[in-house]
Formats: C-alpha cells, sequence, structure tokens
C-alpha cells in the first residue's frame, strides 16, 4: 500500500497554518454523513472488560521522557496530576482513545471525584475505549450522568451495547456532546503545561487543540443514528428521535451535530437535490470564512483565543464563524465552491483512468486486460449497469485467462459490482481452484456464507496480488499523467515519478484487496463444536500472520486470533492480540516516516526498482527493507510477528 496521503507532524509553527485544512476536513466529513445514509457502527458489550495488564505502578502517572518530543503526552500526564476533574478527564479519553495504557483504577478514581458533565461524557469515551464499561457502570458512571447531566444519551450510548440505544433515547432528557468544552480544556492545558513556550503562538496551541477535539469530541453517534432510522415511523421510538434530531439541528454545538441531526430526520433516506445544494452553500461559507480569517487567527493573542473559544461554546460553530466575520468585515455571502477545483481534477484524472483501461483491455496481455477490465466493472455502480459488451468481455476472459493474478482482480471485481451469479455461471471459481489451487483470498469474492465453509476447510494458503497490480498499472499510466509542476510537487512532497505509482497503486486497490466479511462473520460464529472449521480458521489466521503480504492480511490475522480468543473469553490473549496491533500500526508509521524522506527525490529507476522490491518481497518485507536502507531503527516497538509466547 503505498501511504502517500499520510501527513506526518510537522513542528509547532506550521499548527496555524493548517488550521483551515483541519476545520474544512471536518466540513468534508460532515458532507459525506450528509450524502447517504448513515451505517451501523461497531458495538460494544458491556460485558466485556478486557484491559491489558497494568504493571504495579500506575502508567497513567509515570513520567513521560523528553517532554518536548510528544508534547501531547507531556501535557497528558500534566493533566492526569492537576486537581481539575475536567482536566484529568480530558487527558484520559485521549490517553486511552489513543491507545495508552491506563490501570481501570485511574479511570474508577476519576469517575468518582467529579460531578462535571462534560468530564463525565469524556469518561464515558475513556470507559469504551479500555473497554471496561461494566466496571465504571458499577463505579456508578451510569447514575451520575443521569443525576447530574440529564441522561445525556451522548454520554449513555458509549456505556452500553447497541441493543440497549433505543431505550437510552426514549429515557434520555439531554443531547450534548460537550464538543468545544474539551477543545477549551486542551487548549488551557497546552497554555499552562510543559508544552507552553515561547516558540507556541495562541493560534498553534489553538490548531492543536481543534485537531485533538476533532478526533476525541465526537461520541459514537452512528449507533444513534442507526436506532432511529430503524424506528417504525410514527412510533414512540421515533418521535424520540425526531425530537432529538430537532434540537440537533436548531441548537446544535457543532456542524457534526448538526448534519448528523439532518441525517436522523431523514430516516436514513439520502438527501435531496436542494438539501444538498443548502448544505453545500452552507460549507462552503464556513470555508470561505475560515479561509479568509487564517491570518486573523494566527495574530489573534490568548485573550483573542480564548473569547473565541467561548463563542464556539456558546453559539455553536456556524455563528460563532459568522460573529468573527462580521468582526473583521469578512464577506462570504457568495462564496466560491470548495469542492469545484477538486472535482474538476478528480473527473479529469478519472477521463485519463478510463482510457487507459479501454486500451489495457484490448491488450494480449492477459494482466493488462483484467487489470483494466477489473477498473471498468468497478467504476459502475451496484449492481452493475455496465454495457453488455463489458459483460461479454468478462466472460471471454472467464474462460481464457490462466494467470493467477488476472483471475484473483476479475473475481474481485465481480463480488464489488455484485454479479458474483454470473461470474460463477461463467467459471470463475472453477477457473481459480484450477490455476491458483488452495489460495482462499482469491476466491473470498465469489464466497458467501453459504459456500465459504468448504473454501476454508480446502483451503492451504494465502495470497494475494496486490502488488502485481500495481506493478500492471504503472507503465500505463506513467505517459499519461502530465508531470506536476513545481508548485504541486512542493504540495505533494514527492517527485513525478513516486506520483504516478502512487496513482498506479491507489486504482486498482478496490479488486487488489479482497473483501474478508465472509471469512471474519464465519469464523467469529463458530461454536466450540466446530472443530474442523475452528481449525480451519486458525490455520488461515496463522498463515495471514505469519505469510500475509500486505499489512491488511497481517490486521486480519491477528483480528482473526482476536476474535478466537473472545470467544473463549481468553483475555490476556486478547490484551496481547491488541498490543500487537498497535504495535503493527506504530512500526508501519516508522517505516513510513523513513521512506517519506526519500520521496522528493525518486527517479523513474528509483522507483522502478522499488516496485521490483515489493513484487519479490510483498508489502510488509519491502517497507522493513527501505526503512533499514535508510538506517532507521524500527524496532521498538519490537519486531513482526508479536510473540505470543506463554499467551495461550
Amino acid at each position: 500500500m503505498i501511504h502517500n496521503v499520510v501527513r506526518w507532524p510537522h513542528g509547532p509553527s506550521e499548527q496555524a497554518r493548517r488550521l483551515p485544512g483541519l476545520l474544512l476536513a471536518g466540513l468534508l466529513a460532515c458532507l459525506l454523513a450528509l450524502a447517504a445514509p448513515v451505517g451501523a457502527s461497531e458495538s460494544t458489550d458491556a460485558s466485556d472488560t478486557s484491559t491489558v495488564p497494568a504493571p504495579a505502578a500506575d502508567p497513567a502517572l509515570d513520567p513521560v521522557d523528553e517532554p518536548a518530543l510528544d508534547p501531547v503526552a507531556a501535557t497528558a500526564q500534566w493533566m492526569l496530576e492537576q486537581d481539575d476533574p475536567r482536566l484529568r478527564a480530558a487527558a484520559l479519553v485521549v490517553r486511552t482513545g489513543t491507545g495508552g495504557d491506563v490501570r481501570t483504577a485511574t479511570v474508577i478514581d476519576a469517575i468518582r471525584s467529579t460531578t462535571d458533565s462534560a468530564a463525565m461524557l469524556w469518561l464515558a469515551q475513556a470507559c469504551q475505549s479500555a473497554r471496561i464499561q461494566r466496571e465504571c457502570i458499577d463505579a456508578g458512571l451510569d447514575d451520575a450522568i443521569v443525576r447530574y447531566d440529564s441522561a445525556n444519551v451522548f454520554a449513555r450510548a458509549t456505556l452500553y451495547p447497541e441493543e440497549r440505544i433505543a431505550d437510552l433515547m426514549l429515557a434520555t432528557r439531554g443531547e450534548s456532546m460537550h464538543y468545544f468544552a474539551l477543545i477549551e480544556a486542551w487548549y488551557d492545558a497546552l497554555s499552562r503545561g510543559p508544552a507552553a513556550g515561547p516558540s507556541e503562538s495562541p493560534s498553534d496551541r489553538f490548531a492543536q487543540a481543534f485537531a485533538i477535539g476533532a478526533a476525541w469530541a465526537t461520541p459514537a453517534l452512528a449507533p444513534l443514528a442507526e436506532t432511529c432510522r430503524s424506528a417504525t415511523p410514527g412510533a414512540e421510538l421515533d418521535r424520540a428521535c425526531q425530537q432529538l434530531a430537532g434540537r440537533m439541528v436548531d441548537g446544535g454545538e457543532s456542524m457534526l451535530g448538526f448534519m448528523i441531526g439532518r441525517a436522523i430526520q431523514r430516516r436514513g433516506e439520502p438527501a435531496g437535490d436542494d438539501e444538498r445544494a443548502t448544505v453545500t452553500l452552507a460549507s462552503d461559507r464556513a470555508a470561505c470564512q475560515m479561509q479568509a480569517l487564517e491570518l486573523e487567527l494566527a495574530a489573534m493573542d490568548d485573550a483573542g483565543i480564548r473569547e473565541f473559544i467561548r463563542l464556539l461554546k456558546r453559539h455553536g460553530e456556524f455563528e460563532a464563524w459568522d460573529r468573527l466575520a462580521e468582526t473583521h468585515e469578512v464577506d462570504c455571502s457568495d462564496p466560491p465552491s470548495m469542492l469545484a477545483d477538486h472535482e474538476a481534477e478528480e473527473a479529469a484524472f478519472n477521463a485519463t483512468v478510463v482510457s487507459v483501461a479501454q486500451d489495457m483491455v484490448s491488450s494480449e496481455d492477459d494482466r493488462k486486460r483484467a487489470a483494466g477490465l477489473a477498473w471498468l466493472l468497478t467504476s459502475h455502480s451496484q449492481p452493475i449497469e455496465a454495457p453488455n459488451e463489458l459483460l461479454d468481455e468478462l466472460d471471454a476472459q472467464i474462460r481464457s485467462i490462466t494467470d493467477p493474478a488476472a483471475l484473483a482482480w476479475l473475481a474481485a471485481a465481480c463480488g464489488n459490482v455484485n454479479i458474483e451469479d454470473f461470474c460463477l455461471a461463467a467459471g470463475l471459481d472453477a477457473a481459480i481452484v484450477r490455476n491458483d489451487p488452495g489460495n482462499l483470498l482469491s476466491r473470498l469474492p465469489l464466497l458467501d456464507n453459504t459456500t465459504i465453509e468448504p473454501a476454508l476447510l480446502q483451503s492451504t494458503r494465502v495470497r494475494s496480488y496486490y502488488d502485481e497490480a500495481g506493478a500492471t498499472w504503472y507503465p500505463e499510466l506513467y505517459p499519461e499523467l502530465d508531470p506536476l509542476n513545481e508548485q504541486e510537487a512542493e504540495g505533494l512532497e514527492m517527485s513525478h515519478p513516486m506520483y504516478v505509482m502512487s496513482a498506479a497503486y491507489m486504482v486498482p486497490m478496490l479488486y487488489s484487496s479482497p473483501g474478508f466479511g465472509p471469512l471474519t462473520r464465519f469464523c467469529g460464529s463458530r461454536e466450540d463444536a466446530d472443530r474442523e472449521a475452528i481449525a480451519a480458521c486458525t490455520r488461515i489466521a496463522d498463515a495471514l500472520v505469519e505469510t500475509g503480504r500486505t499489512f491488511t492480511e497481517r490486521a486480519i490475522g491477528i483480528a482473526l486470533h482476536r476474535q478466537q480468543a473472545e470467544r473463549i473469553g481468553n483475555k490476556e490473549r486478547v490484551a496481547a492480540l491488541t498490543a500487537a496491533s498497535e504495535h503493527r500500526t506504530a512500526v508501519l508509521g516508522c517505516q513510513s516516516m523513513a521512506m517519506q524522506a526519500t520521496w522528493k527525490t525518486m527517479t523513474r529507476d528509483d522507483v522502478e526498482a522499488w516496485i521490483a522490491e515489493q513484487l519479490e518481497y510483498g508489502e510488509v518485507r519491502a517497507y522493513a527493507r527501505a526503512a533499514e536502507r535508510a538506517g532507521v531503527d524500527c524496532s521498538d516497538p519490537p519486531p513482526w510477528p508479536p510473540d505470543f509466547t506463554g499467551v495461550d
């Protein structure tokens, strides 16, 4: 996987310049929420109390080495040492949300020492992140939310599984997300704690606090929206949902809350053209204001920033930006479209890819033919509405191609557009079994809950063809993508060959990374008596962890192991596997940062050598080798795979 879109942290002086981007990203997320029905999120069972075993000393109170290198961690440590319950809770919601080790006793002590409504919401989120909801409820957190925060549904919904949310909705009298209170708490801590210093301006600290708020001040809204979407129109639950949505729309404190409220009002139906136009105009206006006020924000002193945060808390995002714009005589009554340029660029890029894909389908090379066709199929709606000639070409390729990678891409495309029956009738699964025997990953897109068991029992290995897909597209796209100009290259922080390689690997991602849904659903539902099936799931999980070539495969392998550990209630193994997943993420971040230093200078020869290395070793090993060549030690956290010795 090419991680070209990852932006690693810049120095503190960059924070203020990145603030409009952070705010615009939030707006784009809101637009996405409005564009489609809100789906269900993964629920957490309140009875699940698994935690990482804690050392004798509370790690939440351990000193942080070299605080200047990690201002957020150092500030969180300082917040935990203060007497202010709100500061401690604001630290814990971030500490647990980012995977930090925090003892259950630390959270319980915080629960018992506060009646502050915002602190209780953040502690409820911390309990969810640490998976100690049951202990937190027993410590009185839910009772305190009912007593001191009007049974705030956003707080209570993080403490209970999804099947309880309907009851919580009917019992609620409050729904504050305390969004800007978290930003205020972190701004105050960054201004007074160990990270404060003359090198950081108030706007720098505000940008960092805003980023923290955007990440951690949004309780799990998706389960609430999904519950409301499934409510019977006119029933008591539906009336409660509509009342909640009305309050979120009319008096919501954040743009995200406003958008989710609108989605609930629509009962899951997509927004109409008029509503989308209205919301787009509002978003464009806010974006215009943010960009126009960038310099004013950067020049604000501490008092000005604190007053703006009070505006946000008192009036919500829309009105706060309106007031600030009015104060500085900024007119955004007729704003430019913030998406217009992006949409034009995307349309031009897609037109280029369509042309390249059509040429590839006409090739005599089976991989090029299949890669081009897979993209053309996947780019259509679901279920497929492609022209008959594409289906005729698909039938012909299935019946003639023997290359394992090409067959895998065709299978993924069939699954993407829900034409599995057509592809099975043409003999695709049989062709995969014949030409790529024992490889479960190629067959996965064609399987469902009724067909996966025999396929799983017959599988002996896992092999994806992700790197082959990118390598197939790269030489085809290279002459077609216009070279980056100097400004574009500076913005992307990469050379033109690296930019083309990024596109070459992103274009086929949908049909070269198999969907693991059928596998995880099947393995997660096995009972102890299904010994043969459990053994097959274990075998595949081992293969994904030990021989998987992509980071996704390794992650799925760990997830399958964790499913089995949770099924039998082995909390120590669940904790070890959770730590292993976090370790893999940290290693990838370390390796990506090591590679990023070379992206601007990579020539076409360099990129082609890198592609060849991925083809030979796979994504995981290629990234590790690149980090070693750069002289970067990513062995702390420990190297992959994790050591499960003594964890049964």
